[in-house]
């Protein structure tokens, strides 16, 4: 609900409450690593004109503000519109609509870096994947990858 509310209601403040639940995540699991950008997937231009905002920007920018690691403002960009993924039924279709649909910014430089990459929500991954290899091409070192919420598909397949 609060992922819901944060995308098609207007609840922006779901997206501080995200951040810090996230930079407990990472102070948990990656308190080793040294992250040089935190980074998210940026969405459909029609989409962003239509909402206002992109919910993962909105909770990047909070992590970066709350984790003091820099944020990657555009870090990544859409080459091109796709259908919205949850209208994509099937996992590989997931991952044939998303492919080669973003880069990195050739403002950015990532060759070495390690980045961590935010998204709202997980359901096959294959957003997350598209935007690691595109990271991982143009020479990052390594991406991490944080998000709100999982899809559980089995869960789903029993309700």
């Amino acid at each position: 609900d609060c992922v819901h509310n944060l995308k098609f209601n207007d609840e922006r403040r779901n997206a501080e409450v995200f951040a810090k639940l996230m930079d407990r995540i990472r102070l948990t699991e990656y308190s080793d690593v040294e992250f040089d950008f935190v980074a998210y997937i940026p969405m459909l231009k029609k989409q962003r004109r239509k909402r206002g905002y992109n919910q993962g920007e909105l909770i990047a920018k909070k992590l970066s503000e709350i984790s003091g690691i820099a944020f990657g403002k555009d870090l990544l960009v859409k080459l091109y519109e796709t259908k919205t993924q949850h209208r994509c039924v099937h996992g590989f279709e997931r991952f044939g609509n998303v492919l080669g649909a973003y880069d990195v910014n050739p403002d950015y430089d990532v060759s070495g870096k390690t980045i961590l990459l935010v998204d709202d929500v997980k359901t096959t991954g294959a957003t997350l994947n598209e935007c690691s290899k595109m990271l991982y091409l143009n020479g990052a070192n390594s991406v991490y990858c944080l998000t709100a919420a999982l899809v559980n598909s089995k869960i789903k397949k029993e309700s």
